[in-house]
């Protein structure tokens, strides 16, 4: 049953109706929310946030269901001071309530950028896409193995072909947003390519790294669900204890050329247990996206991503995509089962601020080694309204 939000509503859907600016422009209601300006402009403030309204059918082994959930509804403030400066507070009203992205970032110098509080861990493309431009409701099984949101600080610079951060993190804060209860202490970082860089074709290139300790009472659990965060799990190992440290690994490749679009990743995990015992867990995806409208897919050279198609004065936009993912803890160290999904998707924008997407995942997976194979299917359609 859908759980009503109507403040939260009203925050978000005011801004998208017509209105004048204020002041001159002192403070401004457009798409992209709501704008204060002080200090000859120098002082900005931004009022945004998102809402995700998710509607889904599963069918299985164990039947068929379906519910309608709110995914997600956040709200952010952002206050920036000219280009040198920026505080973000965002939090989350729905799920696992929270704060989400609760930072400050300084840019002393051209392409260098110092940042500290919670954010996402700069490690994985996929953690660093924003849920309003990725083709599919949910990240792919392989974002089980990540930890998106954590505390910390980090270190970072870009340039035209390349970017490096850096840092050190700890776990999350409220509820952590990551796949693992325990996220560790440790060193993370991430480094970009573009081999190809031309006006509509570039090719992409990234590696992260992430080396973390735990505490005597530190315990992590993997779990993965299907098509939706509200679907069936389809993977959930023991809970993991005595662990001395955590190695991570991230290999990824990104393609676009005008409205059609590639990437994949590849990610594997090490853990270290004080009794000597080493476990190993692997998972990975590779999607494909295509703009039958023609608009052409974009790239922020600042964070080294691909941040979807560029609406420009085209305002309406349909993209489609399909993806294979995996999850693997089917080794005898651990026993956690394997997981493998495949999800096909279309999105269509209506302007700059409003998403409707659907999408079918069947997923195939054994809970333990030797175990039966099971498949499932689900459905979602999703509203999105985003700021």
């Amino acid at each position: 049953m859908v759980k009503p939000v109507p403040a939260l509503v009203a925050t978000l859907v005011l801004p998208a109706l017509p209105s004048p600016a204020f002041g001159q422009d002192v403070v401004v209601l457009d798409d992209q929310g709501v704008g204060i300006s002080a200090l000859d402009r120098d002082l900005t403030v931004h009022l945004g946030g998102k809402l995700n309204l998710d509607a889904l059918a599963v069918d299985g082994a164990t039947g068929s269901s379906s519910d309608a959930q709110v995914r997600r509804a956040r709200v952010n403030v952002r206050i920036d001071y000219k280009d040198i400066a920026t505080v973000r507070v965002e939090r989350e009203f729905a799920g696992s309530r929270g704060w989400r992205n609760l930072y400050a970032q300084v840019r002393p110098a051209k392409g260098v950028q110092l940042q500290a509080g919670q954010f996402n861990v700069p490690f994985s493309l996929e953690d660093m896409q924003s849920t309003n431009i990725i083709p599919f409701p949910e990240r792919s099984l392989a974002a089980g193995l990540t930890s998106e949101f954590a505390v910390g600080a980090q270190a970072g610079y870009s340039a035209k072909r390349f970017t490096m951060r850096a840092g050190w993190f700890g776990n999350a804060m409220d509820t952590p947003t990551g796949r693992a209860p325990a996220l560790g202490r440790g060193a993370v970082g991430r480094a970009t390519v573009l081999a190809v860089d031309r006006a509509r074709t570039k090719l992409h290139f990234g590696v992260g790294l992430e080396r973390r300790s735990f505490g005597a009472n530190d315990t992590i659990r993997y779990v993965a669900d299907s098509g939706s965060t509200f679907g069936p799990r389809i993977l959930r190992t023991p809970q993991l204890g005595n662990i001395d440290r955590r190695t991570g690994y991230n290999a990824e490749v990104a393609f676009f050329s005008r409205n059609l679009a590639l990437q994949g990743q590849y990610i594997e995990q090490h853990i270290r247990q004080t009794t000597g015992r080493n476990r190993r867990l692997s998972g990975g995806y590779a999607q494909v996206s295509w703009v039958p409208t023609g608009q052409p897919y974009r790239y922020s050279r600042s964070a080294g991503i691909l941040t979807g198609p560029d609406l420009g004065r085209k305002k309406t936009a349909l993209e489609l995509a399909a993806r294979v993912s995996w999850l693997d803890a089917e080794n005898a160290s651990i026993d956690g089962g394997i997981a493998r999904s495949v999800d096909v998707s279309a999105g269509l924008y209506l302007g700059r601020n409003f998403r409707l997407l659907v999408s079918g995942t069947q997923s195939r997976f054994r809970e333990r080694i030797g175990g039966p194979v099971e498949h499932v299917y689900v459905a979602v359609t999703r509203a999105q309204i985003a700021f």
